[in-house]
């Protein structure tokens, strides 16, 4: 007789299996250390705590304490302890799932990330508004998630394919794009109107759809958003009237409605905020004269362990051919254990990393604080000094705060795009920002400077900006134009 064998067939298909569930479990990794990276210090508090209640193979450091058992180590092995059992380190719900539980994530957990500030916040007031909204199950935690993910003025900049994989991650089930946009439409339907937006197009658009009125000046005002934005945006009234067929009188009146809205869709709540929040600083940078210091405000890694009792305890139950169910699973928590307290010390050198070479790039800036020296840098640059993916950067730096010498700073505002002057020298757009508002402040009040006039000065000091940057820089400062600052003498 003969036997027929056909291992290459079997192995390949063995080999493709392996190799599909190592990329899963890779990219579940990468995931997780990525997510870990974007947290905020608050934010990290509260990972931490909840890894610790859901691993028992997962314990937290107490500093004083924890001293005196590792300086008593020996004492404490040769100590009569009582006897343990593997059941110790799960609880009933634990014991009763365990065959059938994959890792140490629940699949009801919801992804919860914390701004960096306490106290009462607007995310808190939207969270309240979901409670009371009729919305699928499914997405009622996706749309919590959304909420802890926008910025302090309303805006939810993060880009989609970002916020799909973060919250895939977070709950342990691979999700696709278009369900973090249906989640997206229950909170752009909350209180105030705009809230949500990815732009400022899109945040007047919602505005406009949510007041519901259809007067000709509220039909004519959502077209000319919906399609003439860049038209409206550099004020070209002629092409906007060509285009629509209508008179000054009527594109003044649509002006109009469009004025009362507002492109801060939380600016008001923001500012309320502000009396009555505290930042809490992910980094510390301190210089003098002859030293520079960067360190870490705080390090929550460092706070948790593998613990070493269940790790002996499955050790031994293996080596003696114990090994049951329980154990395996307990194994499991071990594992995850271990890679998540590896995880946390690889987000601390990263974040040193990139502050390290930040705090080198600007220095100039951290020594005076004056952002006239601040240089220009972009995410790109940062990345390609570290090493680090351009992602990796933009985690690092989103949310997170450093205490210098002249306060509490947002490291996204350390970044910026540049303008090259007459001479050839680069100059950073947050550098003109301060030389426009200088220039403000040294005009006469009686008879203000119009953008025309200080576009001349600029060119003066061999700076080259168009009008509507000016314009565009003006606002953004909430500097008002000439006609509103003119004082009577």
């Amino acid at each position: 007789m003969t036997t027929k064998i056909i291992p290459h067939m079997v192995n390949q298909e063995q080999i493709q299996t392996q190799s599909q569930r190592q990329n899963f479990f890779l990219t579940q990794q990468r995931l997780q250390l990525l997510h870990l990276m974007h947290l905020p210090y608050m934010a990290l508090e509260e990972h931490i705590k909840n890894e610790l209640e859901e691993n028992p193979a997962l314990e937290q450091l107490d500093n004083e304490k924890d001293e005196e058992l590792f300086s008593n180590e020996e004492e404490t092995d040769a100590a009569e302890t009582p006897e343990t059992s593997i059941e110790d380190f799960m609880d009933e719900e634990e014991i009763k799932d365990y065959k059938t539980e994959i890792n140490n994530y629940s699949q009801d957990d919801e992804y919860y990330q914390a701004p960096a500030v306490s106290g009462i916040t607007s995310q808190e007031q939207l969270k309240q508004q979901l409670a009371e909204l009729t919305i699928p199950v499914n997405l009622r935690s996706i749309v919590t998630y959304l909420i802890d993910s926008l910025e302090e003025d309303g805006y939810l900049r993060r880009s989609i394919s970002d916020l799909t994989d973060d919250y895939s991650f977070a709950n342990n089930a691979m999700i696709d794009e278009p369900v973090i946009l249906d989640a997206l439409t229950y909170l752009q339907q909350l209180e105030p109107a705009g809230v949500g937006a990815r732009s400022v197009q899109e945040c007047l658009v919602l505005q406009l759809k949510r007041a519901g009125k259809t007067d000709e000046n509220h039909i004519l005002a959502l077209s000319l958003i919906e399609n003439y934005f860049h038209e409206l945006s550099v004020k070209n009234y002629g092409r906007i009237m060509q285009e629509l067929d209508i008179s000054v009188e009527k594109l003044q009146e649509v002006l109009h409605v469009i004025a009362h809205l507002s492109p801060r869709p939380l600016a008001d709540i923001s500012k309320e905020e502000e009396r009555v929040t505290q930042v809490t600083p992910e980094f510390i940078v301190y210089i003098s004269e002859n030293d520079c210091q960067i360190s870490l405000a705080s390090n929550p890694g460092q706070s948790v362990r593998v613990s070493a009792k269940m790790e002996e305890l499955v050790n031994d139950q293996e080596s003696t051919a114990r090994r049951s169910p329980a154990v395996s699973h307990l194994k499991k928590k071990i594992n995850a254990a271990k890679w998540f307290v590896e995880a946390l010390r690889t987000r601390e050198k990263t974040l040193m990393d990139i502050m390290r070479c930040i705090v080198k790039k600007q220095y100039e800036f951290f020594a005076t604080g004056d952002y006239k020296k601040l240089k220009p840098m972009i995410l790109q640059d940062v990345a390609e000094s570290t090493g680090y993916d351009i992602s990796t950067v933009s985690r690092v730096t989103s949310n997170k705060y450093a205490l210098t010498n002249f306060g509490n700073l947002l490291l996204k505002n350390l970044f910026t795009t540049s303008l090259v002057s007459d001479s050839g020298t680069k100059i950073s757009t947050k550098e003109i920002r301060e030389v426009i508002l200088e220039i403000i402040n040294l005009e006469d009040k009686t008879s203000p400077l119009n953008d025309f006039a200080i576009v001349d000065k600029l060119k003066e000091m061999g700076l080259n900006v168009a009008r509507r940057t000016v314009v565009k820089y003006r606002e953004a400062m909430n500097v008002p134009n000439s006609r509103l600052r003119k004082q009577v003498s």
